[in-house]
């Protein structure tokens, strides 16, 4: 896909150093106040709420496991794995948790900061729950730390990484000049299980035809497997100036391929 013309015009929230303020001052935040997690993203949207109902509907058509840890043994299948991409304050991987998803649950980001933010959040919902006495230490293994397994995660997130991602134009060493936002695809493919693994992408910077413009295709070379559109989350939507839109949009897509 020939993606020059479709840039973002580069801001200040596509850069490292902005994300590592933003959680700096978040660690400072919570350091004060254990009960100031940070920012939900798109909760405007309600877009964390609709993320987990939408996988709640993929496990009732038997499509993702939610299970438990001991069911999911005795039928000697394990639960679904996810990795949050650009996991920032972890709060989805606390919330899949919350809503009993068992399996392994990743977060990665590039700063820092954030990893810091997740490990301190962590920490301070452990000591509460211990004192509170509602759940026991062995239960309360929190969110990340475990491997998503060879090939790749059942599920990947991304909540508003690609549009960070769009926002800089840093070119990518070693990629003949391309940006992060023209990589994103084959880099995120070999994340993503082979042959169903899903790629969640929600978005408030593009719209479903430009991210399917962006990631359905093949991935480096053709040869590992790509993505192609399996499904999307509805959202309310609204009409300006004749035309119909929403604000934030989340789009599924399926890895293909055989590992």
């Amino acid at each position: 896909m020939d993606s020059s013309d479709r840039y973002l015009n580069p801001s200040a929230l596509g850069t490292k150093e902005y994300w590592d303020a933003t959680y700096a001052r978040d660690l400072t935040n919570h350091a004060t106040s254990t009960a100031d997690e940070g920012t939900v993203w798109f909760s405007d949207a309600d877009a964390e709420t609709r993320v987990l109902s939408f996988l709640e509907r993929l496990d009732d058509e038997a499509r993702l496991r939610k299970g438990d840890l001991a069911e999911a043994e005795a039928k000697m299948m394990s639960p679904s794995s996810f990795l949050d991409l650009g996991t920032g304050n972890g709060h989805m991987l606390f919330a899949l948790r919350a809503a009993g998803w068992a399996g392994a649950l990743v977060g990665l980001d590039y700063s820092e900061a954030s990893v810091a933010l997740c490990e301190e959040i962590l920490a301070a919902r452990r000591e509460r729950r211990r004192r509170q006495r509602n759940e026991s230490a062995a239960a309360e293994s929190g969110a990340g730390g475990a491997e998503g397994g060879d090939g790749g995660f059942d599920v990947v997130l991304d909540k508003g990484t690609f549009d960070a991602i769009s926002l800089s134009d840093d070119v990518v060493p070693g990629t003949g000049g391309r940006r992060a936002c023209e990589v994103y695809r084959e880099k995120v493919v070999p994340l993503v299980k082979a042959g169903g693994g899903l790629l969640l992408v929600t978005s408030c910077n593009w719209t479903e035809e430009e991210l399917r413009g962006w990631i359905e295709g093949a991935g480096e070379g053709g040869e590992s497997g790509g993505f192609v559109f399996e499904d999307r989350i509805e959202y309310p939507r609204f009409r300006y100036g004749g035309k119909e839109g929403q604000s934030v949009v989340s789009v599924c897509f399926r890895r293909t391929g055989s590992g």
